[in-house]
């Protein structure tokens, strides 16, 4: 089939598409855990990469406005599932698809295993506690 690898590669980008989404609404979860988090970065890194560790560094309880917060701090380790970069916009670094010309922070092969470390900010709501990056 002609056009076999071109439809893969559009199937590749419409489930990084919506795991996107899904990562930008956040995690909905009973209590903020560490699971919670996996969960999040699942969708954060899916079609790109796996969580091989994940640990809770710290963690501290607040409030902003009235609101109940969570704020757990992690580290952990993604091995890479595709070819891909490390681009920088503004303050933050991001992973995307594949390497391609021009200038990166770093490209990872296959295979490749990088050390991660963030913050995921929960807050309580009717439904339960909502977890963004």
């Amino acid at each position: 089939m002609p056009d076999y690898k071109d439809s893969r590669q559009q199937e590749k980008k419409a489930k990084r598409r919506l795991a996107r989404i899904r990562y930008q609404q956040g995690v909905l979860a009973s209590s903020p855990s560490v699971e919670a988090v996996r969960e999040l970065l699942k969708h954060k890194y899916a079609g790109i990469a796996e969580i091989r560790r994940l640990t809770k560094v710290d963690g501290q309880e607040g409030q902003i406005f009235g609101v109940p917060v969570y704020s757990l701090t992690y580290e952990g380790e993604i091995q890479f599932t595709d070819d891909c970069r490390e681009d920088i916009l503004g303050n933050y670094s991001y992973i995307s698809g594949p390497p391609r010309l021009g200038l990166h922070v770093a490209e990872y092969r296959k295979g490749a295993r990088k050390n991660i470390k963030g913050r995921v900010i929960f807050e309580k709501s009717e439904r339960g506690w909502r977890g963004h990056e």
